[in-house]
């Protein structure tokens, strides 16, 4: 009997590796492409103070690229070998991200109101639909924190 037994655990073992490695690749596929969003929004903010697009006001623009190199820099302290407990790297992710979503709303919402030729391009349209995708993202991880909480007592 254990010739038999033994095949289903292998199946298993090599399912569960497979997987894992499918969700490491999944991972690296979101962290790598939000890094390079917000290196690419960040080299539009920084094309809009060079060129002196004056449509976004200024103090606007500098939370902008402050958000956006704290969501690098918390990034790659995630993703590099650091001494940063990971509860406060993912308290910091999270904390920027809902900054993030405020700062580059009322961003887009002043390019929009003054219809400003300047500042319009695929960068801002991006940078909109990803607000989008993360304001949902981040309302349904507040959801299941919340259910996971009032759920039970840790068991």
């Amino acid at each position: 009997m254990s010739p038999t037994v033994a095949p289903s655990v292998s199946f298993l073992t090599s399912s569960l590796a497979i997987t894992m490695l499918f969700a490491r690749i999944a991972t690296f596929i979101v962290v790598t492409s939000f890094l390079i969003l917000n290196m690419w929004f960040l080299i539009h903010v920084n094309r809009l103070n060079r060129d002196s697009c004056d449509c976004v006001s200024q103090k606007l623009r500098i939370a902008l690229q402050f958000t956006l190199a704290w969501s690098i820099l918390t990034i790659l302290a995630g993703v590099l070998p650091t001494k940063i407990h990971p509860l406060m790297l993912i308290s910091s992710f999270l904390i920027n991200l809902f900054i993030y979503i405020i700062v580059s709303t009322a961003f887009i919402y002043r390019i929009e109101k003054t219809q400003c030729a300047c500042a319009k391009s695929k960068a801002s349209k991006t940078m909109s639909i990803l607000n989008v995708v993360l304001s949902v993202s981040l309302v349904v991880t507040g959801i299941m924190v919340a259910f996971g909480a009032s759920s039970g007592n840790g068991t």
